[in-house]
């Protein structure tokens, strides 16, 4: 192990029969992803024909309401009204005597710590050793996480300390109010847009060097430029009343989560004034989204597993470099191929059981151009 200013260079070396040990033990690995892969596939399908459902559902039932009054007759249904969001709540955060009327405040604790990054190079010798070269390097940053030390390779000059005990911590007002309209737990929970909430004056808090500068305040060295390890740095965030459209259940005088027919749930909240039409499509838009990342983590499980379950072959093949990387290169097109075809038969198994009206329509049409194409080859 070797040394020079921030970076720690490490050399380990693994021969064929350790490397066959942990790519044998790798299968097992490699079948729970496969597993994994299909449960995920199979219930992504659903997920997104259910919700899908309940979206249509929805955008044909919901009823434009005003903020102004509460109608008897649309109790337990789905409404959409516009307006501002007020609230009787007071937020504060004593330790900066911060005390404001606003629907959210969040303050925010970053440490000024050491991070580890790793590179590794990877050689293969004749005879199916294999050398890694792993190269640790440092950097100083500020972190709302607590980065620890303890496992760093290099210990002993990138400690990092910590120098004061605050956490970071988001307040949120219980009574959060739309025209006469009271908002759910669940619908308060999901307003968002904070903006940074600049700090003018503060209490120095006792035995602790604090400094204000830009809004932010400092605790620790007095270089703001050049903090030290363990300095601290809070700012805050605030969400104030705005004007918002939400599209949910009237039940009494609360907006909350509405249930469809096929038992998805419905709750929006978009800033400003946005059209009913125009956040069910966007909602739509946001679920064929979420479908094809699901499909696509889907696939990448699949490809993994199968490539772990081959690296057996691709390790004893290494005992020559050149045929190794020859083999490896093949075991993954063939885990490429079978992640596809795997992947593809889960969804049109699910599609058959989610959607059976379109997978037969599909079904049909695909015999119709076969038969088609057969027919007017039979012509010609």
């Amino acid at each position: 192990m070797s040394s020079a200013l921030d970076t720690v260079t490490e050399v380990s070396s693994e021969n064929i029969f350790t490397r066959l040990k942990n790519a044998i033990v790798g299968v097992f690995f490699g079948i729970l992803f496969i597993i994994g892969g299909i449960v995920c596939l199979f219930w992504n399908e659903g997920r997104a024909v259910k919700t899908a459902t309940g979206l249509n559902e929805g955008k044909g039932k919901v009823i434009l309401v005003s903020n102004n009054k509460i109608d008897p007759e649309n109790q337990n249904k789905l409404i959409h009204l516009t307006g501002l969001l007020t609230t009787t709540d007071t937020l504060n955060d004593a330790p900066y005597k911060i005390k404001t009327k606003a629907l959210k405040l969040n303050r925010i604790v970053e440490t000024y710590q050491f991070k580890e990054n790793s590179k590794s190079e990877s050689k293969e010798k004749i005879g199916g050793t294999k050398t890694t070269t792993t190269t640790y390097s440092y950097e100083k940053i500020w972190s709302k996480e607590i980065i620890k030390s303890d496992n760093f390779k290099e210990q002993a000059n990138h400690k990092n300390i910590i120098k004061f005990n605050i956490a970071s911590q988001e307040k949120t007002s219980k009574n959060v109010n739309l025209g006469v309209f009271n908002l759910s737990t669940n619908l308060i929970a999901i307003i968002s847009g904070f903006e940074k909430m600049p700090i003018t004056t503060f209490d120095t808090i006792a035995n602790k060097q604090t400094t204000l500068n830009d809004g932010v305040i400092y605790m620790g060295s007095k270089n703001i430029v050049n903090p030290e390890i363990g300095d601290v740095r809070i700012s805050f965030e605030i969400i104030n009343p705005k004007e918002v459209s939400i599209i949910a259940a009237q039940v009494n005088n609360k907006l909350d989560t509405y249930t469809t027919k096929n038992g998805s749930n419905i709750l929006m909240l978009s800033n400003g004034n946005v059209a009913a039409t125009q956040m069910f499509k966007e909602a739509i838009e946001g679920n064929t989204i979420l479908t094809w990342v699901l499909r696509l983590v889907g696939f990448i499980m699949l490809f993994i597993g199968f490539k772990l379950i081959l690296s057996p072959i691709a390790t004893v093949g290494s005992v020559l470099p050149l045929f190794g990387n020859i083999l490896s290169f093949g075991t993954g097109i063939i885990s490429f191929v079978l992640a596809a075809a795997i992947a593809l038969i889960i969804i049109a198994i699910a599609w058959f059981i989610f959607r059976p009206i379109l997978s037969i329509i599909l079904i049909a049409a695909a015999i119709g151009i076969f038969f088609g194409v057969k027919y007017l080859k039979k012509k010609k």
